[in-house]
């Protein structure tokens, strides 16, 4: 059926709303919405098309109300907590310090420069990054403690800024 959406009582309502009211409603009147009651009864009173879909729908009504009712059974129970929405946690009290986690700030952080990304690719990509540093550092020459030791005072400069040219002053 077409929903033509709500009726003032003061229109008139086409057979085909009606039909879609009692649809959602079943036959009772008292179901029905309270601003489309009076149109609807006028209809009735009017239209023998529409008092044949209430007689209809009222068959329908009394047909499922004979059909027991079965409990849901725990699986679906299970599903529909599962899929219902979680509630917001509470907010932390006010004055209270904000404390979190080591483990939120790196997901928050990670979530930020890596979004949509699984764990996996950004724990990997800094484990490679780590690994890449331990293997350039160890493949440097050793240090000579002797040669470090011997760069004091010019030699450090030199190492430092380069042969640095001293103006010339004249006597």
């Amino acid at each position: 059926m077409i929903d033509h959406g709500p009726h003032r009582p003061e229109e008139t309502m086409s057979v085909s709303r009606f039909e879609a009211l009692i649809d959602a409603y079943g036959a009772a009147a008292e179901r029905w919405p309270a601003e489309e009651r009076a149109a609807a009864q006028a209809l009735l009173d009017r239209s023998a098309a529409a008092r044949a879909a209430r007689d209809a729908a009222a068959r329908l009504d009394a047909l499922l109300d004979r059909a027991p009712a079965e409990p849901p059974s725990a699986a679906l129970v299970q599903r529909v907590l599962a899929a219902a929405p979680k509630p917001a946690p509470a907010p932390p009290a006010a004055g209270a310090p904000r404390r979190r986690r080591i483990g939120s700030r790196l997901a928050a952080f990670v979530g930020q420069a890596w979004p949509g990304a699984p764990a996996w690719q950004p724990a990997t990509a800094l484990a490679t990054a780590l690994l890449l540093g331990l293997v350039v550092g160890y493949a440097q020459p050793p240090f000579d403690t002797g040669t470090a030791a011997a760069l004091t005072g010019e030699g450090t400069e030199l190492l430092a800024f380069g042969a640095v040219s001293e103006p010339e002053v004249s006597p």
